[in-house]
């Protein structure tokens, strides 16, 4: 028996928004997990520069006149 249109196109739209809420997800995991992948790679790099950002961060607010 072959469903009426109205419930194939229903199914059909669920199924495209099932896929493209997919494709939204890897989209914005894209960025974090090069960034983990980075880490996870040289975590000595990424200590050192996360130790630098702090050093430059804290002398900037220091040497702020408020």
């Amino acid at each position: 028996m072959i469903a009426p249109l109205e419930h194939r196109r229903r199914s059909e739209t669920s199924g495209l928004q099932r896929e493209h809420m997919q494709a939204i997800e890897e989209e914005e995991s894209r960025i974090p997990r090069r960034i983990q992948n980075a880490i996870e790679a040289q975590p000595a790099v990424a200590v050192a520069a996360a130790l630098t950002v702090g050093v430059v961060i804290g002398w900037l607010v220091k040497r702020k006149n408020w």
